[in-house]
């Protein structure tokens, strides 16, 4: 397949070129390919697809729900927003639906669908999380963090998990130290831990943050919290939901400046994205969505409606950035972080998972594994 006229989104610029792919993978990137099976992007932008670390559901289908169906109608929803690569991410609830979804992903992940994104391995968030700062996590299945508990909840499924999301104020030391010995990403969230304890935390191990701002202790100018002791640690990856919602613009641009490359773009998406507003449930809780905000009972923000094509829009919106920096945000620091060595850019070599984008930035095609898999 060759994608003629296109504008490359490459790592530092944009050129005007066509791209060849052979086998999966990115074979050329040169000017007048020569071809028979030919898509003609008519200027348009040739993006990386785009890589989600952090969604619960989308489309009525949650993580959580523990079926194949689910997984697979996830999956194929969220390609449809330009997600090549994503990682379904659980949430604090019983011991036993928290083993049942790690072997529906398992099982879906094997089944290597060409028609929904690739599972990467599973994004684990909570139990181990501080009751304040829980957010729409469920407090009766809260607990307190030790290498047993934490064997009890992976079970055997350590090879695919990714990312596991705790409070460093609610585990052990040992629990850090035994995720980065299995080459899980640590991360910090859903705490009020002060900037001494995050250092400590990072030193141990942990290297990432789940939504920057939200579900922690925030600025304040004369103790940083735990917002500013992330903000200020070159060695911590944060995720950001930019749907407008959950951090302002300027807090969202404070972000940008302070993590750069370190800075990764998430939806934190709840079933009810790409929904109409209603009344939907999030780890065995009612959640109402009213103008697309989805919120618990009593106010607190449930995740999100956001899909990764709206948060790459808001995001050229919000940080005052171009589409090359942009573009490092929704696919190229997630991949880096992950170690996917063959995903993030476009580069001769790497997997053929891209997104076309029209003048709008709205995805019009996605290619992923090298086949045309969506059209708008």
């Amino acid at each position: 397949m060759i994608l003629k006229n296109a504008h490359i989104v490459l790592e530092d610029e944009i050129i005007k070129g066509d791209v060849q792919l052979k086998n999966g993978k990115i074979f050329k990137i040169a000017s007048d390919i020569a071809g028979e099976e030919i898509i003609d992007c008519n200027e348009k932008f040739l993006v990386p697809g785009f890589i989600d670390v952090h969604i619960h559901g989308i489309g009525g289908h949650d993580a959580m729900d523990g079926t194949d169906e689910d997984i697979i109608a996830i999956s194929k929803n969220v390609l449809k927003h330009g997600v090549t690569s994503y990682l379904p991410t659980l949430l604090t609830e019983s011991v036993d639906r928290i083993l049942k979804a790690f072997t529906t992903v398992e099982n879906v992940k094997k089944m290597e669908l060409e028609d929904g994104a690739n599972i990467i391995g599973v994004h684990m968030e909570g139990p181990f999380f501080a009751d304040e700062y829980k957010g729409a996590q469920n407090p009766d299945f809260l607990q307190y963090g030790t290498l047993e508990s934490l064997n009890k909840l992976i079970g055997n499924h350590w090879d695919i998990l990714k990312i596991l999301t705790f409070a460093p104020e609610r585990v052990d030391e040992e629990v850090i130290q035994a995720l980065k010995e299995k080459n899980v990403i640590a991360a910090i969230g859903h705490t009020g831990a002060d900037n001494a304890l995050i250092e400590k935390a990072n030193l141990l191990g942990a290297s990432h943050a789940v939504h920057l701002y939200n579900g922690m202790k925030g600025l304040h100018h004369r103790e940083p919290g735990t917002a500013g002791a992330i903000l200020s640690n070159d060695k911590i990856y944060a995720e950001l939901i930019l749907d407008g919602v959950h951090v302002h613009p300027k807090m969202a641009e404070i972000a940008y400046k302070c993590k750069g490359n370190k800075l990764i773009l998430i939806t934190d998406a709840m079933k009810a994205a790409s929904l109409q507003d209603g009344k939907y449930d999030l780890g065995g809780q009612d959640v109402f969505v009213q103008d697309g905000e989805a919120r618990l009972a009593n106010g607190s923000l449930a995740g999100s409606t956001l899909t990764m094509d709206i948060a790459f829009k808001n995001a050229l919106k919000y940080l005052s950035s171009n589409i090359t920096d942009i573009v490092k945000l929704t696919s190229t620091n997630a991949a880096n972080e992950l170690n996917l060595n063959t995903k993030g850019k476009i580069e001769v070599g790497r997997d053929a998972d891209l997104v076309i984008l029209n003048k709008e930035y709205d995805v019009e095609k996605v290619i992923k594994n090298g086949k045309l898999v969506f059209t708008k």
